[in-house]
């Protein structure tokens, strides 16, 4: 297999990576190897949002991971995960080393996906899971936490004849320079029906690194001097025949500070950032005077939540010839809350929850998934985002705008 890339990226411990590398690569160990992966091809199309601007609809690679492991012994097993994610840059995604003294008791170390929520360790499985976009959670654009780390304990006890998973994670020099985060995972499955569990994370004080203009690759926005926060919450699976509901909560309190500087270039007009008037009333100690370095209000502390219900019911179909294959309805309601961000990307923002009004909305989501084969997937569904602004007149009032999406994803082995 050939990728053409504009650029190779590597993240992480390079010495680690490099080991990892000549072992998964050496003559004795390639006959080892398992080499698998995804990946898909997207068109989305966003209708006319409130305010103006009808984007064009287009196509993207969202997909492309290349994953291989290799067990080189009963205890020892090695994993390096490349992603081609746009078709245009390999990187690699995550990569570890696993040590296993007990099935209760196993170590990784390298750069993990951590263990939070149904979703976050097999979002690249895109044919897999319900739906095509992840949960708000996981949303690239306002992600609550930093989706990898460096160092894990964990392991399964058995109850009743069914694992009861947990997991101790830290590290995280993803997204920022801070004291050691520090995240943990438990959950119980009874076999394929039911998977009740709760995460949780807490950063440590942490400050950004990047640009003002970042995205947030984590939980802290970049016109932050430093932040302190934690996610916490739960989550359940349940399957009754053809028929599985999945639904979570989490709730992010920041105890941040606001860079006096960052927030004055916000307010100001001529940047662009266009902030809406609830956004310039909480950056400003005194709304009724200019916006002056005095003027802005440092104490960031604000509140995430956001929550969802999936369902989805698997229709068994006929066969084309010789094609079997499966369709799977799917309905999905997110709900996601965040005061202090604001709408331009251009400057760190969420162009969802910072066009509103007061940092809320909900979406709607109405699909279909067909399969003809478990390692194919052709989606398409249709969200209705539903939120408060302020219109021309600067009254406040309901609106909402549509997305379409078709996702054509694959496995390959």
């Amino acid at each position: 297999m050939v990728f053409k890339s504009k650029t190779i990226i590597f993240q992480g411990s390079s010495v680690l990576l490099t080991l990892l590398a000549l072992i998964l690569f050496s003559p004795n160990a390639f006959s080892t190897v398992n080499t698998y992966g995804y990946f898909s091809v997207n068109y989305e199309d966003t209708g006319e949002e409130p305010g103006g601007g009808n984007p064009v609809g287009e196509f993207s690679f969202p997909h492309l991971n290349l994953m291989m492991q290799s067990q080189l012994s009963d205890q020892f097993r090695i994993y390096l995960n490349f992603s081609g994610d746009g078709a245009e840059m390999l990187e690699v995604r995550n990569y570890w080393g696993e040590y296993v003294y007990r099935d209760y008791l196993k170590f990784r170390a390298g750069k993990i996906y951590r263990p939070f929520d149904l979703f976050n360790e097999k979002l690249d499985a895109v044919p897999t899971y319900l739906g095509i976009e992840p949960p708000e959670i996981f949303d690239k654009d306002h992600l609550m936490l930093p989706r990898t780390g460096e160092f894990m304990v964990f392991g399964n006890y058995f109850l009743q004849g069914n694992p009861l998973k947990y997991s101790l994670m830290t590290g995280n020099k993803e997204v920022i320079d801070s004291d050691k985060s520090l995240s943990w995972d438990l959950n119980y499955n009874m076999g394929d029906r039911f998977i009740v569990g709760a995460s949780g994370y807490y950063s440590g004080k942490a400050s950004v690194i990047g640009d003002p203009g970042d995205l947030p690759k984590g939980g802290i926005l970049p016109w932050m001097d430093s932040d302190s926060y934690s996610v916490i919450g739960g989550y359940a699976q349940a399957r009754w025949n053809k028929l599985t509901v999945q639904a979570a909560f989490w709730t992010s309190p920041h105890d941040a500070v606001r860079n006096a500087d960052r927030v004055l270039e916000l307010l100001d007009p001529a940047t662009g950032a266009g902030l809406n008037q609830t956004q310039i009333d909480r950056f400003l100690l005194d709304d009724t005077q200019p916006a002056t370095l005095s003027n802005i209000d440092t104490n960031g502390d604000y509140t995430v939540n956001t929550f969802y219900l999936r369902f989805g019911y698997a229709i068994p179909g006929g066969t084309i010839p010789a094609i079997k294959w499966e369709l799977i309805p799917f309905f999905f309601w997110d709900y996601y809350e965040n005061p202090e961000t604001i709408a331009e990307k251009d400057f760190g923002g969420d162009n969802e929850a910072g066009v509103s009004s007061d940092g809320k909305f909900d979406k709607l989501t109405l699909g279909v998934s067909i399969k003809p084969t478990d390692d194919i997937a052709l989606k398409i569904d249709t969200s209705s985002h539903m939120y408060n602004w302020y219109n021309a007149n600067g009254e406040e009032e309901s609106t909402s705008y549509q997305e379409i999406r078709i996702d054509l994803s694959f496995f390959f082995k």
